[in-house]
């Protein structure tokens, strides 16, 4: 730590690596030290990439029923642990992570534990993740690569040596996709939202002081094309982002993309005349999380009762009022960048000049749509 600042290094194969290149990212540290990161460049990455079978061995070696029992223990490490934090022997309070994440994300520290419980509980319960990714098949065969369900042989061969992540700044439960990739026994190179390097690296850290090999993880903050690398390198992929990104990677098959998000709340014919049943499930399904989710519900399509659904659930979104980040009682986002806040300001006024579209929220709410 110099001048204070506080770095967050890349991890090649676990190991801190402090590049020329770095991103501030502001004060958010409770210790009143301004953070700054890491940012690697593709060529950094690929030639990682050629090194890969050194991570695979790390895994490899260690039984599969082993590293489940790591999984384990890494989600009461991560939701309770102080963990190595910055390169020079700092270390992270959970409490120093909820701040800083929020800071950096906009998120309330509601959410932001909400959230860290989502990561805890995947990990916590992994065995029943693989079960359900495996549809129940003995974790030796992760070790042997064949076992016996029943009467039925059964081998496995996986197809890709190493699984690539480009992740999000929006809600950091969506880290806990790329969890059973490592008791698979599968290396992971993980590039973290440019708002929440956090949440990747305190999972890799409590995943390493649980027992999990160090070389098993690439913590890669990197640019546009550094992504690119570890998505187009690595045998699968994981990546989130905008119609502009399914559309870049739609032809790769191993490539897995999280697009917008345009999730529905129908309601039948033969429902309609018990909407009211129903309206917290639409209240839910549009603001749990803050309404960062890209499984949030974007619209609520009814065949009747149009007036009173629409008035009802205006009513009781209107309710959810800004709060202080520190509230417990939060449920709204902010923006760490009040430049997109506006953006989004602009573009429901532009929405709104479409025939028949109307502010529902306007008469219930208090105050102006954007603070």
């Amino acid at each position: 730590m110099k001048d204070n600042v506080t770095h967050i290094p890349a991890l090649r194969f676990g190991e801190a690596y402090k590049s020329l290149d770095t991103n501030d990212l502001g004060t958010v540290l409770k210790s009143g030290n301004r953070l700054e990161v890491s940012v690697v460049n593709a060529g950094i990455i690929r030639r990682d990439k050629v090194a890969i079978e050194r991570a695979r061995e790390s895994l490899r070696k260690i039984p599969a029923e082993t590293l489940l029992d790591y999984a384990e223990k890494a989600s009461e490490i991560y939701l309770e642990g102080e963990l190595p934090f910055g390169m020079d022997g700092e270390t992270q309070t959970v409490a120093d992570y909820v701040t800083a994440l929020s800071g950096l994300t906009g998120l309330p520290h509601s959410l932001c534990r909400s959230n860290m419980f989502k990561v805890a509980a995947a990990l916590k319960n992994i065995r029943a993740v693989l079960a359900g990714l495996t549809r129940g098949l003995p974790a030796e065969l992760f070790d042997k690569g064949c076992a016996r369900l029943g009467d039925i042989d059964m081998n496995f061969y996986p197809t890709a040596d190493s699984l690539g992540v480009t992740l999000p700044s929006n809600s950091p439960g969506v880290n806990s996709l790329w969890l059973p990739a490592l008791v698979m026994k599968t290396p992971v190179f993980l590039k973290p939202g440019r708002e929440d390097p956090l949440t990747p690296y305190r999972i890799i850290q409590a995943m390493i002081q649980a027992g999990f090999p160090k070389e098993a993880f690439g913590f890669y903050p990197t640019t546009h094309d550094g992504g690119d690398a570890i998505l187009l390198s690595c045998g699968r992929g994981i990546v989130f982002g905008s119609d502009a990104t399914v559309k870049k990677y739609a032809k790769y098959s191993n490539i897995q993309v999280h697009g917008s998000g345009r999730s529905k709340v129908l309601i039948g014919q033969d429902m309609a005349e018990e909407w009211e049943k129903h309206l917290d499930v639409m209240f839910e399904s549009v603001s749990a999380n803050g309404g960062r989710s890209c499984i949030n519900a974007s619209s609520v399509l009814v065949p009747s009762h149009i007036d009173e659904i629409s008035d009802a659930l205006a009513r009781k979104l209107a309710t959810i009022e800004p709060c202080s980040r520190e509230d417990e009682n939060a449920l709204l986002c902010g923006f760490a960048n009040a430049e997109f806040a506006k953006m989004m300001d602009e573009a429901i006024d532009d929405a709104l000049k479409t025939p028949g579209a109307v502010d529902l929220t306007a008469k219930y709410r208090n105050g102006p749509r954007l603070i």
